[in-house]
């Protein structure tokens, strides 16, 4: 019954935004990220005691609150602005985004397509903008899979609200069978979110040089079909503004023979951490990203 009362205002404050200038609604979402930065004390805290982990030796104090402040704007900002995005089309997506290290990928002379690219991105910026990457590699079919929420009415409304990126979406907790049917070797762009806890079945890591559990999804796909393995990052570059980035191929395998998968999520973890310093409020520091694993860290040279 709360679902169907809740879904009524949320539906119509996607319509709000979505009619709406972007810079306005970036504008909009900054004051409320600003405002939610005092009355949220959980998850204020949570980014407090995380940056102060990853940073505590290399700022101050001052410093992380100020990074904390502006993460908090930034949340409200890549939110709401992300509702927006949804419903732009792709020539005004094109003019707000400054692509990065896709002109590597495109049609051949004989008109195929490149090896279909496994993707480990992270919940930097609008990350939802990756989702719209396909104008910038034509013909390829972007998918991911996605974790449905609570309430299935706000699933759908989700759903519906992704639905003009033309990216495919799998319910990763139900639909992995029909994601590994559909995929093909040649011509499509994967993407798993890699940069959150991986739980008890996930593989333990460093990130800023803290013990983490990190999904292995990304790397079990590109080992598995033998595809090229890159990571993604969404950077804002201003109000209304991001640049997407495709960095440069992570290394699977080692004389023809697999990498170790630790070694592998290891790599990915390292280029998100120089991301986030390039730009330490643009990560999702209100994540829990440490949390404690039954699962220890391998010992070098040997598989997990």
């Amino acid at each position: 019954m709360l679902e169907r009362i809740l879904i009524i205002p949320t539906i119509s404050l996607v319509s709000l935004l979505q009619s709406l200038p972007l810079i306005l609604v970036a504008r909009i979402g900054r004051f409320f990220g600003a405002f939610f930065y005092f009355i949220d004390a959980s998850h204020r805290k949570t980014t407090l005691k995380n940056l102060s982990n990853s940073f505590g030796e290399e700022k101050t104090s001052l410093d992380i609150r100020k990074i904390a402040k502006e993460h908090f704007r930034r949340l409200g900002e890549n939110y709401c602005c992300a509702i927006k995005t949804a419903s732009m089309s792709d020539e005004e997506i094109s003019k707000i985004i400054e692509p990065e290290g896709f002109e590597r990928f495109r049609k051949s002379k004989e008109g195929q397509l490149d090896q279909s690219l496994i993707v480990a991105a992270g919940h930097f910026g609008n990350f939802e903008l990756m989702a719209r990457t396909g104008i910038f590699i034509p013909g390829y079919t972007l998918a991911t899979p996605y974790r449905r929420l609570k309430h299935p009415l706000f699933t759908k409304l989700m759903k519906k609200v992704r639905q003009k990126s033309g990216t495919l979406y799998f319910d990763r907790q139900s639909e992995g069978k029909k994601l590994r049917k559909q995929f093909k070797p040649q011509g499509w762009l994967l993407g798993f979110l890699s940069d959150q806890h991986g739980g008890n079945r996930g593989i333990p890591s460093r990130f800023f040089g803290q013990e983490c559990s990190t999904s292995q999804a990304s790397v079990s796909f590109a080992l598995r079909y033998n595809c090229p393995l890159y990571t993604m990052i969404c950077f804002r570059n201003s109000p209304g503004r991001w640049k997407i980035r495709l960095g440069d191929q992570i290394p699977t395998k080692i004389d023809g023979n697999a990498r170790p998968v630790h070694e592998i999520i290891q790599a990915i973890n390292d280029e998100f951490e120089k991301a986030v310093r390039e730009d330490p409020p643009n990560w999702f520091w209100v994540h829990r990203r440490w949390k404690r694993v039954k699962r220890k860290l391998p010992q070098r040279g040997k598989q997990p």
